[in-house]
């Protein structure tokens, strides 16, 4: 009882030295220097279009650009200036002495600085939310177009958000209240924090040291939803709480009495308060310790749909061939389907209406939610479920290779065999070893199988630039030389097999297979008929060659322009496929590659401009129109462009329409570059890239069509305008014109 009452007169103390001292407008003034730039800068902005094709509550964008640029930096320093200038009362003019000669105890003293610098952060905080709020609506009233009034404020998510920013931030506060306790003077204590706060935006970067105080905030900020995993804070939030916890407990010791050996060594027992060290570092230990999520007794596939458009059915498709493996029923939004049919353990598109496919990884026994939100322009799926750190892997684009790899692949024939395999191995295992340390930020862990396949995955750039890069190139360069790899590169080698069909659903896999059969076996890709009957002579019958042969298949088929040629592909090598769906795919390209045939009419496609206005092929009657299929990110595109629209400025009138196409996901990669391209060819987008392909059996872009003023087809298989011929049936087919 007497405590409580000595530390109501010590904090009521301390309310009254803060009279005039200036916190509170520092308070307010570190609150307000964010949410002013970001308001100044989305009004000087054009932002309404980007807000109006994002699927996100612009409120919410609004609320965690401001937490971010508050968290990383200004909230760590905000947080060290509170705890410095507190103790800094008291250390002026022996103030400690004075104000421990009233009747109160120590412990009261201490602490009551405490709570108000708890209460300065808190109010802090909550002044920040206050001006997001009013710069959002300022937005709002000036910028109609801006998208604010559609939402609702997200009042839950502000909050909670700012909860937890108030714990990240109470490790730093301890510390640096211990600190300024123990040091007399404002500069050192001060110097520590801003170490601190830049060590610790440094060693996030580098995704080293998470238990480091300082970077809590950061780690906070970048993750500014709730927690897929439904856990309250993040690790490094719970290890703040640990570092405020002890940072007070040896702070007070040191504090009460006066120096270290008094503190923590004499007399003996205290010597058991040293204990809160090893404490805390198994706490760190035990809080960062990652867990994995143990599979499900069922397949499960449920969630909901947040969608202007009906949707009534989710299809699950392979990335092999684009089989439909289930098809789920959608009811008022939501979807709940239990299968009893196995999946293998792969990755698989997730098609929603008309939306760009979500990769989602999945095989039996897995239970996943998906919330999945569209407004027709963009969409975001968040997967959980106990495949949520995969997906989130997968989402985050998994591990991208950095300098060293790309050194090797272009300069890596300049080195010796067994320098290249030296350093070849050093990266590879440096890729390995983050697979196997990768966890979310909440601190989840893949499962063992997920790990083993992306090692293998990973390992397939590695053994490209070995393989078909660096062997090749270095026998050009050093034609006397024989090669001669060390023992050691042979753990990278074994490490994949060119058979496994396992992986068949990477499109990164099926590109090395390709190679290697083609390398091993001298099988032309130029040759259609010798790659073909190659396959068939020397690769085991089995699911690789089924798909060397049926993607040879595919792609000759489409590339070939007599019916009478394709009808003899097919007899002579189709045979040979021993999946007769396989088959049945084939044979339904050749019968729609007939109806695309001259004098068969254009299937229909739409598509919007630049401008925003939607074109159908009905839009180009009486006109012949020359379309270029493309997408900003094909590099034969990006060649064959400047030869299209040269082409264009010398034949384009009001009778001939020259269209680049694009089927770019990427719509403002698209709208930047189309932009800067010749005014005399129509750029439009794809409103629906995936059924564009399959009504002209598209295989490969870019792709050339010409359609005459009747909407029938002229040639759907032009030649590329950077060769002669593509000009020649321009002037032959619109001759007059």
């Amino acid at each position: 009882m007497r405590t409580i009452q000595y530390f109501n007169k010590a904090l009521k103390a301390e309310w009254i030295k803060q009279k005039g001292s200036g916190f509170i407008w520092l308070t307010i003034g570190a609150a307000l220097f964010i949410p002013v730039l970001f308001t100044l800068v989305q009004l000087a902005s054009d932002f309404s279009e980007i807000m109006q094709a994002s699927a996100k509550n612009p409120w919410k964008d609004f609320l965690d650009g401001c937490f971010t640029g508050f968290g990383n930096m200004f909230y760590p320093i905000y947080l060290t200036i509170i705890a410095v200038r507190l103790s800094q009362f008291e250390h002026r003019s022996g103030g400690w002495k004075l104000i421990e000669t009233q009747p109160v105890d120590k412990f009261s003293i201490f602490m009551s600085k405490v709570v108000v610098a708890l209460s300065f952060s808190l109010l802090c905080i909550l002044c920040l939310i206050v001006f997001i709020i009013a710069g959002s609506s300022i937005i709002m009233l000036v910028k109609p177009t801006s998208q604010y009034g559609n939402f609702s404020i997200p009042f839950d998510e502000m909050l909670i958000f700012g909860f937890r920013l108030f714990i990240s931030g109470l490790g730093i506060l301890g510390i640096q209240y211990m600190f300024s306790v123990l040091i007399s003077g404002f500069v050192w204590p001060f110097v520590i924090g801003l170490v601190g706060t830049i060590a610790g935006l440094i060693l996030k970067g580098l995704n080293l040291f998470a238990w480091w105080p300082y970077a809590t905030t950061s780690y906070t900020v970048s993750s500014p939803d709730a927690l897929p995993s439904g856990k309250l804070f993040l690790p490094q939030e719970w290890i703040s709480i640990v570092w405020f916890v002890l940072a007070l407990f040896t702070g007070f010791l040191w504090y009460n009495q006066k120096t270290f050996r008094r503190a923590f060594l004499q007399p003996a027992y205290r010597l058991t308060y040293l204990l809160s060290i090893p404490l805390a570092v198994f706490s760190f230990w035990f809080i960062g310790k990652p867990t994995v999520l143990a599979p499900h007794n069922r397949t499960v596939i449920a969630g909901v749909i947040e969608s202007k458009r009906p949707v009534d059915k989710i299809l699950l498709v392979d990335e092999l061939y684009n089989e439909t493996v289930l098809e789920i029923p959608v009811t008022k939004n939501k979807f709940h389907y239990i299968s009893e049919k196995p999946l293998p353990t792969a990755t698989y598109y997730l098609i929603i209406g008309a939306d760009k496919p979500t990769t989602v990884f999945i095989t039996t026994n897995d239970s996943l939610f998906i919330n999945y939100k569209t407004d027709g322009s963009s969409s975001n799926a968040k997967i959980t479920g106990n495949r949520y750190a995969e997906n989130a892997f997968l989402k985050s684009g998994g591990l991208r290779s950095g300098y060293e790899t790309y050194y090797l692949e272009r300069n890596g024939y300049e080195m010796k065999p067994d320098k290249y395999s030296r350093e070849l191995l050093k990266a590879w295992k440096e890729a390995m070893k983050k697979i196997d340390q990768y966890k979310t930020i909440d601190n989840i862990k893949p499962s063992a199988d997920f790990i083993s396949l992306q090692k293998k995955l990973q390992s397939i750039p590695f053994l490209k630039i070995l393989e078909f890069n660096y062997i090749p190139t270095y026998k050009i360069y050093n034609p006397n030389d024989s090669l001669i790899l060390p023992a050691s590169i042979n753990e990278l080698r074994n490490a994949l097999s060119y058979n496994d069909s396992s992986l068949l659903f990477n499109e990164d896999y099926r590109e090395l297979a390709k190679e290697y059969y083609q390398q091993k076996y001298r099988m032309s890709a130029y040759n259609d008929s010798n790659y073909l009957a190659t396959s068939i002579q020397q690769i085991p019958d089995g699911a690789i060659r089924n798909f060397l042969l049926f993607d040879k298949l595919k792609q000759t088929l489409s590339n070939t322009r007599d019916s009478v040629v394709r009808n003899e592909y097919l007899a002579t090598f189709s045979n040979a496929l021993s999946y007769p769906v396989l088959q049945q795919k084939l044979f339904a390209q050749n019968q729609l590659l007939k109806s695309l045939q001259r004098g068969k009419p254009a299937p229909d496609f739409m598509a919007v401009s630049l401008k925003k206005d939607t074109f159908s092929l009905v839009d180009f009657k009486n006109r012949y129109v020359i379309i270029d299929v493309w997408a900003t990110w094909c590099g034969p595109c990006k060649t064959e462009s400047p030869n299209f629209e040269r082409i264009a400025e010398k034949y384009s009138n009001n009778k001939v329409a020259f269209v680049a196409l694009s089927i770019d996901d990427d719509k403002w990669t698209w709208r930047y570059q189309a932009q800067e391209k010749s005014k005399k060819v129509l750029q439009l987008l794809s409103n629906d890239k995936r059924m564009l392909g399959a009504s002209y059996a598209f295989e490969s872009i870019p792709r050339f069509l010409l359609i005459g003023p009747d909407g029938k087809i002229i040639n759907i298989q032009m030649p590329n305008p950077s060769n002669p011929e593509f000009e020649e049936i321009i002037k032959r087919e619109t001759q007059g014109l």
